[in-house]
């Protein structure tokens, strides 16, 4: 997956490039999210060994070692953050679809499609705060 969204954020900035525009908010959001998506994934690879090791002694293959409490309370640290990460990672490409939605709605006559947009925009804003 780290392959698939870097190609993908790789492609975002050679359109960038190729098509020099102004960033828009959408942009810095998806490239936020990215960063965050890069960070969880990193820390998820660095607790990968002592997930191993501690399934291996809680099944019985191994005998506990010395430093099995030390790596228990690693992994919880790692995924801690990694909750927090992921939810970072959730609400800015919520977001960032939702600025790409208001751009988009530029020029539309209709009012009531704005009016949904920001109602949807509130709501998620509410939701996010509830939440976190």
């Amino acid at each position: 997956m780290i392959a698939l969204t870097s190609a993908f954020a790789i492609a975002r900035v050679a359109i960038r490039v190729v098509r020099p525009k102004k960033l828009a908010i959408e942009d810095l959001l998806v490239f936020l999210s990215f960063i965050f998506f890069i960070a969880m994934s990193v820390l998820y690879i660095v607790a990968t060994p002592a997930i191993f090791k501690i399934s291996q002694v809680t099944t019985g293959a191994v005998p506990a070692y010395a430093l099995l409490l030390e790596d228990a309370r690693f992994v919880t640290k790692i995924f801690f953050a990694n909750a927090i990460i992921f939810w970072f990672l959730l609400w800015t490409v919520k977001f960032s679809l939702l600025a790409l939605y208001k751009r988009l709605f530029v020029g539309v006559e209709n009012l009531m499609y704005i009016k949904v947009w920001w109602g949807v925009l509130v709501f998620c804003i509410l939701v996010s705060l509830i939440n976190n």
